[in-house]
């Protein structure tokens, strides 16, 4: 039987946290302010992972120079 692996769709606080090297403080920081989108499970906070990477993309980033 062959397991595939399934993308994760949210994050917990923690696991983003562990994942992208942002601390705590950071990540509640960036929910307040909508830079990342949550649910709220419970008492759970649940990052969506679609949030992360249209953060991640909003990020300032060098971009490889282009040979002209």
């Amino acid at each position: 039987m062959s397991h595939k692996s399934i993308p994760k769709r949210a994050y917990t606080v923690a696991e983003f946290c562990r994942a992208y090297g942002v601390s705590r403080s950071r990540a509640y920081e960036l929910m307040a302010g909508n830079a990342i989108e949550y649910r709220q499970l419970g008492a759970r906070r649940l990052i969506l992972a679609d949030s992360i990477d249209g953060w991640l993309a909003s990020l300032p980033g060098n971009a490889p120079a282009v040979a002209v």
